[in-house]
């Protein structure tokens, strides 16, 4: 979609308790953004190297770049939907129960 924006980050977690939990964690991270670039680089054509670098960091790309980048094939467009041809609900000059057209009802 044309407004759309990709972003690419390293996986992340959340540990607690003790060390050693915490160090196991740690490296199946370290095994995840590892196999997560290896991917990315094989799909894209993107330098492995490369691929871990911006892994490093939040990556944006707007969909010309994710496109130059490899990470999608083309931009989806649709036409967007025409507006139902009915007047508007709603009226924004509200004026006080009892005076005006209303006579007594509030307008919507």
């Amino acid at each position: 979609m044309p407004h759309s924006i990709l972003m690419m980050h390293h996986p992340s977690g959340a540990s607690r308790g003790q060390a050693s939990e915490m160090h196991i964690e740690s490296r199946e991270l370290v095994r995840v953004r590892d196999y997560l670039s290896l991917i990315i680089s094989d799909s894209t054509g993107q330098p492995y190297d490369r691929v871990i670098r911006e892994l490093s960091r939040n990556k944006w790309l707007d969909p010309k770049e994710a496109i130059e980048y490899g990470m999608i094939d083309k931009i989806l467009t649709t036409p967007l939907p025409k507006p139902p041809a009915i007047g508007p609900k709603f009226r924004f000059d509200r004026e006080a129960p009892g005076q005006g057209q209303g006579q007594g009802q509030d307008v919507i």
